[in-house]
């Protein structure tokens, strides 16, 4: 797949560093699996993987956690 960004790069699976910063609470996982152009290295995280991502964003948020610094790992079916 063309890389939406900058039209030139192919995407190809690989992993990047996720991070947000979210009121008090700091986030960053590492090692996210995504779709990453290897040309100018955006990357793409499956939806299903950004929403365990949002969910440990708002449980850091909602437990007054200041930071989580971990790497991947998905959650138990």
């Amino acid at each position: 797949m063309i890389c939406p960004i900058c039209g030139q790069g192919n995407l190809k699976a690989g992993t990047t560093t996720f991070a947000a910063d979210a009121d008090a609470a700091v986030v960053v996982v590492r090692n996210v699996p995504a779709d990453v152009c290897d040309v100018c290295g955006e990357a793409f995280i499956d939806d299903t993987i950004a929403e365990e991502l949002e969910g440990l964003v708002m449980e850091a948020k909602q437990t007054g956690t200041e930071s989580i610094v971990r790497h991947y790992q998905p959650l138990a079916s």
